[in-house]
C-alpha cells in the first residue's frame, strides 16, 4: 500500500503532466492558427473550432486515464468487482482512446502543416520573430505533447522494464518528429535560397505529415500490449515496424541522398539516423523471423494472469463424476 505522501505525490505530478499537455496543445494551435491568418486570411480562424474540439477529447481521455489507473491500484490491492470489470475491459485493448485521440489531433496537424508548408513558408523570413525558426519549434511541440499523453496513461514504477520500455518508445517517436521537422526546413526559400521542383517538394510535406500521424500506431501498439505488459498482436507489431521502415526512414533518406548529390546540399545529420534506423530494423525482422515465437499474440489471456487448462473430471463406472474428497485447511 502506497504512502499517503506518495500518493500525493503522484497526484501533483498527473495533474501537472495534464495541464501542461494541454498548455501546449493550446500554444501549438494558436500559434499555427496566426500564421495562417496572417498569410491565408480571416476565414482560417475557424482552426480554432477544431482546436476547442482536440482539447475536449484530451480532456476527456485524462479524465478516463485517471479513473483507469485509480482501478489499476485497487486492482493491485485486491481483488474488487471494478478490478474485474477493468480485466474484462483489457482484453479489448488498454485505453483505446489515446491512439483515437493522437489520430484527430494529428489530422488537424498536418492539414495545417500541409496549408503553411504549401503556401507559407517560402515567404517566411528569420529577422520575424513569426517566422522559420518559431515555426519549426512549434511542429516540434508534437514530440513532448506525445511524450506527455503516454505519461498520463500509465504509472510504471520507476526504474522498472516497464519505464524503461516506455521511454524507449517515447524516443523514438521524439527522433522520428524532429526529423520531419529538419526534413522540412528545406522549404524555407528565404532561409536555404533554392527552389525545389514541384514533385519533390510534395513528397517532403507528404512523408512529413505521415510521419506526424504515425504516432497512432504506436499507441495502438501499446494499447494492445497493455503498455508493456504484454506482446503486441503479430499483425500490428508487423505493420508498425514496417510503416517506421517505408514511410520514415527509407524515404527521408533518399530524399537527402537527393538533395546532397543531385542539388550540392548541405548533409543533414539525421541522414545517419534513417541508416541507423534502417539497419536495426531490417535486424528486428530478421532476429524474429528466426525466432517466430516472439511474434505470438497472447491478445486471448490478458498479460498477469495465468492461463489454465482445465482438465476432466474422472468418471466412475456408468458415467457418474467422481467427486473430489474435501480437506481442510489448518489456519
Amino acid at each position: 500500500m502506497p504512502s499517503v505522501g506518495t500518493i500525493i505525490c503522484n497526484n501533483i505530478s498527473g495533474i501537472l503532466t495534464r495541464t501542461f499537455c494541454i498548455g501546449f496543445i493550446i500554444l501549438q494551435g494558436a500559434i499555427m492558427n496566426y500564421y495562417l491568418v496572417i498569410d491565408r486570411g480571416i476565414f482560417h480562424s475557424l482552426w480554432a473550432i477544431a482546436d476547442v474540439i482536440v482539447i475536449s477529447v484530451f480532456i476527456t481521455s485524462f479524465v478516463i486515464s485517471y479513473k483507469h489507473n485509480k482501478y489499476a491500484r485497487r486492482e493491485e490491492d485486491q481483488s474488487t468487482p471494478a478490478s474485474r470489470k477493468l480485466v474484462a475491459v483489457r482484453q479489448g485493448g488498454e485505453l483505446p482512446l489515446a491512439y483515437i485521440i493522437w489520430f484527430i489531433y494529428s489530422l488537424v496537424l498536418i492539414i495545417k502543416v500541409a496549408i503553411l508548408f504549401k503556401h507559407t513558408a517560402q515567404f517566411l523570413e528569420e529577422k520575424n520573430f513569426f517566422g522559420p525558426n518559431l515555426l519549426k519549434v512549434v511542429i516540434a511541440l508534437s514530440s513532448v505533447i506525445f511524450m506527455l499523453l503516454v505519461m498520463t496513461h500509465h504509472e510504471a514504477p520507476p526504474h522498472s522494464s516497464k519505464e524503461h520500455f516506455l521511454e524507449r518508445v517515447t524516443g523514438e517517436v521524439s527522433l522520428d518528429v524532429l526529423d520531419s521537422v529538419d526534413q522540412l526546413e528545406i522549404l524555407f526559400v528565404q532561409e536555404t535560397r533554392i527552389l525545389l521542383p514541384f514533385a519533390l517538394e510534395d513528397s517532403i510535406i507528404a512523408f512529413s505529415c505521415i510521419n506526424l500521424l504515425l504516432p497512432t500506431m504506436t499507441l495502438l501498439t501499446l494499447s494492445k500490449t497493455h503498455y508493456a505488459e504484454g506482446k503486441a498482436a503479430k499483425v500490428i507489431r508487423t505493420l508498425h515496424t514496417l510503416a517506421r521502415l517505408f514511410l520514415v526512414n527509407l524515404p527521408f533518406l533518399s530524399i537527402r541522398l537527393f538533395l546532397w548529390h543531385a542539388l550540392d546540399q548541405d548533409i543533414s545529420v539525421f541522414l545517419v539516423k534513417n541508416f541507423i534506423i534502417i539497419f536495426l530494423t531490417v535486424q528486428d525482422i530478421y532476429e524474429n523471423h528466426k525466432s517466430p515465437e516472439m511474434w505470438e499474440d497472447n491478445s486471448r489471456h490478458p498479460p498477469g494472469e495465468e492461463h489454465i487448462e482445465l482438465q476432466p473430471r474422472p468418471l466412475a463406472p456408468g458415467g457418474a463424476a467422481v467427486e473430489e474428497p474435501h480437506t481442510n485447511e489448518q489456519a
